[in-house]
């Protein structure tokens, strides 16, 4: 799979056929959920998707912030929630 089509998979979420969860497809190399990703795949900027799990701005703007347990435990949350909702709701958007 070329670098694009990998890019266009990313952003087109996880492969329901393939049993993929949601969150897997947010991790980077390291197992931490990448907040760029995220903020992408939901059309966010950092400010808005730290508003909707209810962190301060510029704890996803700061690298070593945006890594902790607390942050990356707010945002695997929101995204379980999300993971749990998207077939009720007919999608992730």
């Amino acid at each position: 799979m070329g670098a694009a089509a990998k890019k266009q998979a990313i952003a087109a979420g996880p492969d329901p056929a393939a049993g993929q969860p949601l969150i897997l497809t947010f991790m980077d190399r390291s197992g931490a959920v990448s907040i760029d990703r995220v903020a992408d795949s939901f059309g966010l900027s950092k400010t808005q998707l730290a508003e909707t799990v209810g962190l301060a701005r510029e704890s996803l703007y700061k690298a070593e912030r945006s890594r902790t347990p607390r942050i990356q435990t707010r945002i695997k949350e929101m995204l379980e929630i999300i993971s749990r909702v998207t077939e009720w709701a007919g999608g992730r958007q």
